[in-house]
């Protein structure tokens, strides 16, 4: 007799409802394992808990992922790569221009290069009185032994401190609409970045080939000429009402910013 036809008998005689509720759908594992619990044998089956998610964990996910899909940028580099591009005044005006991504994704960087002008994609940020302690508990988690991530949030961090080193450029940005500043200046908003230490850690394979097409662009010996070429002929063909609304616009939104944040 094996040990579940032993099991049924057993059901039969101190559980004799068993065989209705066999009848009608409930399996004879289910008793089997009620009988084992009764008895203190625990269950048959091995049951475990799920693992629970980390606040960082859950929060870090959703600010990298963004709908963008995970690649491998292989390993982690602590030996942090050289770049010499400038800061995004600077790169105003060698022609460069910069616009929202797409997605919100921090991995979602891009850039467009063409022969007058160079367009940089960056995802919209928004710099809040609690963005900075966000930030450094993020990169806390990013740094400790066995994080499962590529040091995206570190990373950004690091390639928003090579564009923005004052407040003009914060304020390059904001116009731009890629940054949001809820501060109460532009000057808190630089501080955000710069105040962060990432340790000389990044992922130099994660921005890798914008920051080498950024430099290659601002090595052409003509971008600075063919820029303020461009920004002549713009004020040569543009009505002056219109540079005029344009600039109204960007001062418009500033005000309406400050009044929000009232």
């Amino acid at each position: 007799m094996g040990s579940e036809t032993f099991l049924e008998v057993i059901l039969a005689i101190f559980l004799p409802p068993v065989g209705v509720f066999l009848r009608y759908g409930l399996g004879i594992e289910f008793w089997i394992d009620l009988l084992l619990t009764i008895l203190g044998l625990g269950f048959t089956k091995e049951t475990s808990l799920p693992v629970p998610v980390h606040l960082l964990a859950d929060l870090h996910r959703k600010i990298v992922s963004g709908g963008v899909p995970k690649a491998n940028h292989g390993s982690v580099e602590t030996r942090k790569p050289i770049h010499s591009f400038l800061r995004a005044t600077d790169l105003k005006e060698k022609g460069f221009t910069f616009n929202p991504s797409p997605t919100e994704s921090l991995k979602d960087v891009s850039i467009a290069c063409y022969f007058f002008y160079a367009r940089i994609h960056l995802p919209v940020w928004a710099d809040s009185a609690h963005t900075k302690v966000l930030l450094k508990n993020l990169v806390a988690y990013e740094l400790s032994p066995n994080s499962p991530t590529e040091m995206e949030v570190t990373s950004y961090i690091n390639l928003m401190k090579l564009l923005i080193d004052g407040a003009e450029d914060v304020k390059e940005l904001r116009e731009r609409r890629v940054l949001r500043n809820m501060l109460s200046c532009d000057e808190e908003a630089a501080a955000v970045f710069t105040g962060i230490d990432t340790h000389g850690v990044n992922n130099p394979r994660l921005y890798g080939d914008v920051k080498e097409q950024i430099d290659a662009h601002c090595d052409l010996s003509c971008s600075t000429a063919i820029s303020d070429l461009r920004g002549r002929l713009l004020h040569l063909l543009l009505p002056p009402c219109c540079l005029g609304f344009r600039r109204l616009s960007s001062t418009t939104q500033h005000i309406h910013l400050r009044i929000d944040r009232s």
